[in-house]
């Protein structure tokens, strides 16, 4: 397989994978995964859309999984970097996973501007 081959196969997969998801996520699969391109701080609002909808603020590690895919990550590993010390944006507690007033702060003050009509659903 050459190089362009290879992009096209991922591009295939990608789009499976958002259609997939949409199934489970009960929301409507783009129809082009590539025609939405997503900064940092709209998938951070999305995601964080997800914790304020929950109760506690708190998921459980499959629903941040399924949350961070449905906010538009193409890993959901991606939100490891909302644990870490310097944002603290989320933590660990037990099988939990919580929304800090961090996070909080920062979504009720410059995340809803980025939600663009997103809505979060119960994952």
């Amino acid at each position: 397989m050459n190089d362009q081959q290879i992009r096209r196969l991922l591009e295939i997969l990608e789009n499976a994978v958002h259609e997939a998801q949409a199934v489970f996520t009960h929301e409507p699969a783009a129809t082009d995964p590539a025609e939405e391109k997503l900064t940092d701080p709209q998938r951070w609002a999305r995601l964080l859309a997800h914790f304020v909808a929950a109760p506690d603020h708190s998921l459980t590690p499959d629903q941040v999984s399924h949350a961070a895919i449905a906010s538009g990550y193409g890993d959901p590993r991606g939100v490891g970097a909302l644990y870490n010390t310097r944002t603290n944006w989320l933590k660990s507690e037990g099988g939990k996973r919580i929304m800090t007033t961090v996070a909080l702060d920062w979504f009720n003050t410059e995340g809803q501007q980025h939600i663009d009509g997103y809505q979060a659903v119960n994952i």
